[in-house]
């Protein structure tokens, strides 16, 4: 939800209830309630309600990795430790790997967004597999060749130091590269080609639309388009206020979720196999993490599927 719409939204409430005197549940009712109603009266009236997914500008991609590197640094130094003892050696492996994890959890959701918008949902995954594996690769061999480059010895609880570093590197890119304000979505297009692959690009974008109804639209659009003799932007306006107008399909989209989370159950188990494999089949410190990834991931799987049967049940 776009902050500058929820907070005019907000400030309209204060003068009417500085002037009745009734609390704003009297007024309003609920808070969910008020901001349901809100968001369907600015969708009938094609108001753009939603923040553009992933980072503004390159400063805020290199702010954010910065920023998760400094929060994996010390979680990776407690799981080394539980594994290895107190004293570890740190590598250029080791210290360069929380902004690896970093880079790759920032910016596979960036790249995915950024393609989705230009490519059919199912282009995005073929792109997301190959660069999943192709992004592996090159960590693998990173981590490979740094593995025995050694910095130091000493404390694992020197990587708080580390962090303290990757946070001072945050800071020095806010610095460098002020925040910006999203793009705002654009009012004007007055080329149907341009107009179709915008408004692709912003249903997609809702994370709700199912490529064949994302097409109905569209040529749904044309027809009339073609029957009235006006262009697409002169028939429907904006592309993104027209993207609005469709209700939210929130079965659709907590499906989608539901797989992705089940997924993300794979890659503990495959890894545990590998481990197992190698080294025996008996318990390890470092399973730890791999464990809490997969009870993390099953109860996010649990909790989304679980939601995705509601939605559907309330669509039918």
């Amino acid at each position: 939800m776009r902050e500058p719409l929820v907070h005019d939204g907000l400030v309209a409430l204060v003068p009417v209830i500085e002037e009745s005197q009734e609390p704003a549940t009297t007024l309003f009712g609920s808070p969910v309630e008020w901001a349901q109603e809100r968001h369907a009266a600015w969708r009938s009236d094609g108001v753009h309600t939603t923040r553009p997914s992933g980072p503004a500008s390159v400063g805020e991609f290199v702010h954010g990795v910065s920023i998760g590197a400094a929060i994996a640094a010390p979680i990776l130094a407690l799981l080394q430790m539980m594994a290895d003892g107190w004293v570890i050696d740190f590598t250029l492996a080791l210290v360069a790997f929380p902004l690896l994890i970093s880079l790759g959890i920032l910016g596979f959701p960036a790249a995915w967004n950024w393609c989705l918008r230009r490519r059919t949902r199912g282009a995005t995954i073929a792109i997301a597999v190959v660069s999943l594996i192709g992004y592996s690769s090159v960590v693998a061999s990173i981590l490979y060749l740094a593995h025995d480059v050694v910095l130091w010895n000493g404390s694992g609880f020197w990587m708080f130091a580390v962090a303290t570093g990757y946070a001072i590197l945050a800071s020095l890119t806010r610095r460098a590269w002020p925040a910006s304000d999203p793009k705002a979505p654009d009012e004007y297009v007055e080329d149907d080609s341009e107009w179709k692959r915008s408004l692709a690009a912003y249903l997609r974008e809702r994370d709700d639309i199912q490529e064949f109804r994302l097409q109905a639209i569209i040529d749904d659009a044309e027809t009339h388009s073609a029957e009235s003799g006006k262009s697409l932007q002169e028939e429907f306006g904006a592309p993104a206020s027209y993207a609005t107008r469709f209700a939210p399909r929130l079965e659709v989209s907590t499906r989608r979720r539901a797989w992705a989370w089940t997924m993300l159950l794979l890659p503990p188990i495959v890894v545990f196999l590998l481990y197992g494999l190698e080294d025996g089949w008996h318990w390890q410190n470092r399973f730890l993490p791999l464990v809490l990834w997969f009870l993390a991931a099953v109860f996010m799987a649990a909790t989304t599927w679980r939601q995705a049967i509601q939605h559907s049940r309330d669509h039918t």
